[in-house]
């Protein structure tokens, strides 16, 4: 009896263990850590945020910068070393990645995540949402403009 239980236990383990890793490349953290790594860090100061990503909808602990170039994430080393495995909790950026503006699409979010800014990235799958204050500081800095302001004013 505690030979079937054993190999029970094993098979589940295997199957959710393959499960993760099969649908990993479908989740928009490793999308753009896979398409858009950082090469450099750019200097601070940065902007402690917490990133939602889709669709896994968990928060992502972040430091963000807008710099020319585009939109620098990274998850604080301290979170890593707060991380706990095997328990359920927020999700991090294993590699820093900086998106090009080019790449970027960017609004006003829908219900029911209103007081947020949705980011699209078509080229690589990847949708995020950023609080509304957070994304407007972090637009102004890099000279973006800012979807909810018409262009007369």
């Amino acid at each position: 009896m505690g030979v079937v239980v054993l190999l029970a236990v094993i098979v589940v383990v295997l199957v959710w263990v393959g499960l993760v890793m099969a649908l990993a490349p479908r989740q928009g953290r490793h999308n753009l850590q896979q398409h858009f790594p950082a090469t450099v860090e750019p200097g601070g100061p940065f902007v402690q945020s917490n990133v939602l990503f889709v669709p896994d909808e968990s928060h992502t602990p972040c430091i963000v910068k807008a710099t020319p170039a585009g939109l620098y994430l990274a998850s604080p080393e301290k979170a890593f070393a707060r991380r706990i495995w095997g328990v359920t909790g927020p999700s991090y950026l294993t590699k820093p990645v900086l998106i090009p503006w080019s790449a970027l699409e960017y609004g006003l979010a829908k219900f029911p995540l209103w007081g947020w800014v949705r980011f699209d990235i078509a080229s690589a799958k990847v949708t995020f949402f950023v609080r509304r204050k957070v994304a407007a500081e972090l637009l102004q800095t890099a000279g973006q403009p800012l979807p909810w302001v018409s262009p007369a004013g």
